[in-house]
């Protein structure tokens, strides 16, 4: 996160991809710091993939990905146990320190 920790604060059409992409990756990880899970988990709880798609005009193969792992995502999210969430990430400098 930290090389492209503008991407995930910046209201673009990239954001929710961005959102989606590291969540599954903290999730495989098993790494979800306690203030990023909140935010993720509104983030793509509210990403409506149709609507973005008739936007955005995915191509197909992305579309078909994005449309498999939102759910799983979105699943680990809210499943996840509250006492294994991670160490809060450093509100004040999340591109600059590495845990």
């Amino acid at each position: 996160m930290n090389e492209a920790w503008d991407v995930y604060c910046q209201v673009n059409a990239n954001l929710p991809i961005a959102w989606l992409s590291i969540t599954k990756k903290a999730l495989e990880w098993d790494h979800v710091p306690i203030n990023f899970h909140p935010w993720a988990l509104a983030i793509l709880e509210h990403f409506d993939l149709e609507r973005y798609h008739a936007a955005y005009h995915l191509p197909r193969d992305e579309y078909e990905a994005i449309a498999h792992d939102l759910p799983v995502v979105l699943e680990g999210l809210r499943n996840y146990p509250a006492e294994k969430l991670a160490a809060p990430i450093d509100e004040d400098n999340w591109g600059y320190i590495d845990y």
